[in-house]
């Protein structure tokens, strides 16, 4: 699931580390989400489809084009995208990673969020009366597929037949403050989304998603392949960040 950053546990600068106990906030969640998840016996692939269903029917309710029904789809997109970072998290600690869960991951997520801005932007045109939204709605969540195929074709590039078979990316350590601060405001995106409905400013959250697709959400996922061809490294450490957290 998302989150495919992380500062090193190590990493010197005492500022940093705090940061990484407290950011991304859905990250925090899930590490104090996911034991539990373990305890009551669900698989990863029923916490992914516990996501698909919370942003379909937050897709529902943003339909509606009302100051509530925003409000109420913008909850379910919250509870959408902090599933989405839990699954990995109880894939690993079952043991049943596997190359469904991961592709069946990737999915979920790409359909979650083309979901969102298609119905956020049919939401807005019903409220507005302007057909405009529908057509903003519609282009920007054909970007997040776009943004999706080229996130999988540029691990494929990178990482050559295991993309094919797993492609979430390992975990790739980040020093760069500016770098990490951009991957978890990419992670903590939902809780954007839960300010501007509640403030009933939507429509601008729709301007920028759509910028921030084309101009840098696609360009990423290659510039961030590049890095992990010739920097590779293996995906065990994937629960580190957690243990740090509930640690810190």
């Amino acid at each position: 699931s998302g989150g495919s950053q992380r500062i090193p546990a190590g990493a010197e600068g005492g500022h940093r580390v705090r940061l990484s106990s407290l950011l991304p906030l859905n990250r925090v969640l899930a590490c104090r989400l996911i034991p539990w998840f373990v305890r009551w016996g669900m698989s990863a692939n029923q916490v992914t489809t516990l996501s698909l269903f919370a942003g379909v029917l937050g897709g529902l309710f943003f339909l509606q084009g009302r100051p509530l029904g925003f409000a109420l789809g913008a909850v379910l997109f919250f509870a959408a995208n902090l599933l989405d970072e839990c699954d990995g998290g109880v894939a690993r600690a079952t043991g049943k990673a596997s190359g469904f869960g991961s592709w069946f991951d990737t999915a979920t997520g790409c359909l979650v969020h083309m979901i969102f801005f298609f119905t956020v932007g049919l939401g807005l045109a019903r409220q507005s009366g302007s057909s405009g939204w529908m057509t903003l709605g519609a282009v920007t969540a054909l970007g997040v597929l776009l943004a999706t195929v080229a996130f999988v074709g540029a691990q494929a590039w990178a990482r050559g037949r295991e993309a094919w078979i797993h492609p979430d990316p390992p975990r790739q350590t980040v020093t760069d403050p500016l770098e990490w601060l951009k991957a978890g405001l990419r992670t903590d995106f939902s809780w954007v989304v839960l300010l501007a409905a509640w403030l009933g400013v939507l429509r601008w959250i729709l301007w920028g998603a759509f910028l921030g697709t084309y101009l840098f959400w696609i360009p990423g996922d290659f510039r961030a392949a590049l890095r992990l061809r010739h920097r590779p490294e293996g995906r065990g450490a994937a629960s580190t960040s957690c243990s740090r957290q509930l640690s810190a």
